[in-house]
């Protein structure tokens, strides 16, 4: 199959994420090395990334070797090393007067004690059988502001690589609420609405919410953050049914990162049935129309997938003549103070293997323009480089090069992408034109046909 797949490599695009670096990162032998090597195989520099200061997920033109060697793989304990900060604070004889005064103050609040600032030992409240306990450093009333913040980073290291904690506080969370009695089916959408007359008292998105409410940082990367939240909730409550033995806090983390970054693709391809099930579970439910394959239905499927691209020029206006014969009709649009119609169809089969919509346009009765998009509800807000490549190549490899003498996509196309100047191509030929550019108003690749008929 993989030998099959790199073959045919120019009929399908595959993306790796952070996700797939995160979890090479626990892989502590060489051989994860030979794992991005085979990875980039197939995924070449197709790298979707959400960097910490953006707010969509973008490509990043990387190999996967290069993006994990460009990781910082440090401990959050260790990047944030008060012992070590505070050393930095001892006045050298190179401070103003000034500095030294703001170090004083500075050493001053963080060697404060706890008890000073009205802050009690949290796990002095917190019952002996509940996990929670395990998660907040033990603390004295002498414990310092520094001593506090130094416990919360360290707990955050403790939940990735001691999967107990996790798995007390979901057993818990299970016993309390006890769901299980209620015969909850998450792959019926109506689960979301259904847990308002249980214990929990409130809907899954209402339940998913309130994780915001008192960590207002969480609202930058807002569909990031309610996409993970919502996974991990799907499991804290037990309405996944996954065995407690099995489930580790770091790698289902990693899981519902596979699949937020699978949302901005037309599909999620895994044989973890886990993380197809909550997937395709939260795609449900937030509307995102990324399919869920295991690998066995993906090989099934895959000549449908791939498309059909053996086309020569006459095979192609013999299918493109009865287009609008075989597709579904969505809508019919009648702008009679335009004197215009607007017919819409799904596709069945794809475009050139990439659209999927066909908007039929006709004015003043006369020639109808075929005007081909992709439109696809997912979190995907780009279209890549490898997008634009892949299209105009399939398509020179039919029509040849346009009328300016524009062949296959080159570094001058990628340049004109990146100054908003791309002309895209132009074929013109016995009163019939075909046009490949970008949709000025949503950045939408569309590719438009004009015959030599009248309607």
């Amino acid at each position: 199959m993989l030998e099959n797949l790199i073959e045919q490599k120019d009929k399908l695009i595959f993306y790796y994420s952070y996700a797939h670096l995160s979890d090479l990162t626990r892989d502590k032998t060489n051989k994860k090395f030979e794992d991005l090597l085979f990875m980039e195989q197939l995924v070449d520099k197709n790298y979707l990334n959400l960097k910490i200061d953006e707010t969509i997920v973008n490509i990043q033109i990387a190999s996967p070797t290069e993006a994990f060697n460009n990781l910082d793989h440090t401990r959050i304990s260790e990047i944030l090393n008060f012992t070590e900060l505070f050393s930095e604070m001892e006045s050298n004889e190179f401070d103003t007067p000034e500095i030294i005064k703001s170090k004083d103050k500075m050493k001053l609040m963080f060697n404060m004690p706890i008890g000073n600032l009205g802050i009690s030992n949290f796990s002095d409240n917190i019952a002996d059988n509940n996990p929670l306990k395990k998660m907040f450093p033990a603390l004295e009333n002498a414990s310092t502001l520094m001593d506090l913040i130094k416990g919360m980073l360290e707990t955050i290291d403790n939940l990735n690589q001691d999967p107990s904690i996790w798995r007390g506080l979901r057993n818990y969370s299970i016993d309390a609420l006890n769901l299980k009695k209620f015969n909850i089916n998450i792959n019926d959408k109506n689960f979301d609405t259904e847990l308002i007359d249980t214990p929990l008292q409130k809907s899954f998105m209402e339940f998913v919410e309130e994780t915001f409410t008192h960590n207002k940082s969480l609202e930058k990367q807002r569909e990031f953050n309610f996409f993970i939240n919502a996974y991990s909730c799907l499991n804290i409550l037990g309405l996944d049914n996954e065995k407690n033995s099995k489930v580790v806090f770091s790698s289902f983390q990693n899981d519902a990162q596979h699949a937020f970054y699978a949302a901005h693709c037309e599909y999620l391809i895994s044989d973890d049935e886990q993380l197809l099930l909550k997937a395709k579970v939260l795609y449900n439910l937030f509307g995102i129309e990324t399919k869920v394959l295991n690998l066995a239905d993906f090989q099934k499927n895959y000549i449908e997938i791939s498309g059909v691209l053996d086309l020569n020029i006459e095979t192609y206006f013999k299918n493109l003549v009865n287009v609008i014969k075989k597709e579904k009709l969505v809508e019919v649009l009648d702008l009679e103070e335009q004197n215009k119609k607007v017919i819409f169809y799904k596709l069945k089969v794809k475009h050139f293997n990439f659209f999927n919509r066909l908007n039929l346009m006709i004015e003043n009765n006369d020639t109808p323009t075929f005007i081909f998009i992709n439109e696809f509800l997912n979190y995907s807000k780009f279209t890549s480089f490898k997008e634009f490549e892949s299209i105009t190549n399939k398509i020179v490899n039919i029509l040849g090069s346009d009328n300016l003498g524009k062949d296959k996509f080159d570094k001058e196309d990628k340049f004109d992408i990146v100054e908003n100047k791309w002309r895209g191509r132009i074929w013109r030929s016995n009163n019939e034109s075909f046009y490949l550019e970008i949709e000025p108003n949503d950045f939408k690749l569309c590719f438009y046909y004009v015959p030599n008929i009248k309607v």
